[in-house]
């Protein structure tokens, strides 16, 4: 695995020198990004398998190069979107927040509490300990993800910022007593984005950080990214 990064390392350092050819890096790692998309979309909590396209995911952007390819990808985040439920499935970040143990996957249940008349209360804690321990390290990992892509530079974290904002408006429906949940993202998803946004905002978040200082508390009365109109 060690040399594996240490070749990634290498090529990203051979073709982002000066005098070659700006096209060569998105033809590689493109099709890299892509196939991670559609492995983490085959990915549930179940099956406990989404650590590997996280961590591979995690592992690129280490690499601020590689983090402005993955962000000026269509797939990244498709046009045409209307509805959360699209953000989901269709865009790039999308199947890594879907893992989840609510409704979306109602095997995980089935699985984790067979018969839960005779399930015991220390196999059910121990059941909602192992539960709580994955999306442990499935929501760190996207934290991670997210906190890589919007400290890459100017561009990956433009389009970082677009992606929560779009994610957020195109969600709106859930602000209605009774949504259409045919269109709106899963509940996993919206708790795992929330939680996300919750850790990013933590360094601010104590009213004593010398970083709350240099929030803008005008903020929600713009329109640059989210409306808050009919808030």
């Amino acid at each position: 695995e060690t040399a594996i990064w240490a070749l990634i390392g290498a090529l990203v350092r051979r073709f982002t020198e000066e005098g070659e050819d700006p096209a060569t890096m998105p033809a590689i790692f493109q099709p890299v990004f892509a196939s991670l998309h559609a492995m983490a979309s085959k990915c549930t909590l179940l099956r406990n398998d989404f650590p590997k396209p996280l961590k591979a995911l995690a592992g690129l952007l280490t690499h601020k190069e590689l983090a402005q390819v993955l962000t000026q990808m269509d797939l990244f985040l498709p046009t045409g979107l209307r509805y959360g439920r699209q953000i989901q499935s269709m865009s790039f970040l999308g199947p890594f927040f879907s893992p989840s143990a609510l409704a979306e996957e109602p095997e995980v249940g089935q699985s984790f509490f067979r018969n839960p008349q005779l399930l015991t209360r220390p196999d059910a804690e121990g059941s909602m300990a192992s539960l709580r321990a994955s999306l442990e390290v499935l929501r760190r990992g996207l934290h991670e993800i997210m906190r890589a892509l919007l400290k890459a530079g100017p561009g990956p974290k433009e389009a970082a910022l677009r992606w929560l904002a779009e994610a957020l408006h195109l969600n709106e429906e859930r602000t209605k007593m009774h949504m259409n949940i045919r269109v709106v993202s899963g509940d996993g998803f919206m708790l795992n984005l929330m939680d996300v946004l919750l850790r990013l905002s933590e360094p601010f978040a104590n009213p004593k950080s010398p970083k709350l200082a240099s929030i803008d508390a005008t903020f929600v009365f713009t329109k640059h990214r989210i409306n808050y109109e009919n808030e």
